[in-house]
């Protein structure tokens, strides 16, 4: 089935109905909304983590449309590396790293934001035990 709509402009376009069901559906539900973040309990203060070992911090998010991410550690942004990792879904993002050095320890930030505006969470890491390096080429 075909919906003809007329514009302003005098000229009719001939939409399929499912398309354009779809697109006033979509349109009308997906209201533009600043990007939030929500920290799980077990991810507020400090934060422990055990050397040589991997660690995760995780964060749920919203926000229309949807939020860009950008981790940082001591304010320097995080790279993706063969060690570090994030994982952005629609409502969430996560930090991993693999392996756990001294370097680990600090505050981490992720900061999520898109054009209606931005908000941010912060992290205290603290690292526990010894890494010993012989046992990781």
């Amino acid at each position: 089935m075909l919906v003809e709509i007329f514009y302003n402009t005098g000229k009719y376009i001939s939409y399929s109905l499912c398309i354009y069901c779809c697109y006033v559906i979509l349109h009308v539900s997906h209201t533009a909304a600043a990007p939030t973040v929500d920290v799980e309990e077990r991810f507020r203060g400090h934060l422990e983590a055990k050397g040589g070992s991997m660690f995760i911090i995780s964060a749920n998010m919203t926000g229309v449309p949807a939020p860009n991410t950008t981790w940082f550690h001591n304010d320097k942004v995080i790279e993706q590396t063969a060690t570090t990792s994030t994982d952005t879904g629609v409502s969430y993002t996560t930090l991993r790293i693999g392996r756990v050095v001294q370097d680990t320890a600090g505050k981490y930030k992720v900061v999520v934001e898109n054009s209606i505006g931005s908000d941010s969470a912060e992290f205290d890491v603290i690292v526990k035990g010894k890494f010993d390096s012989k046992h990781y080429i």
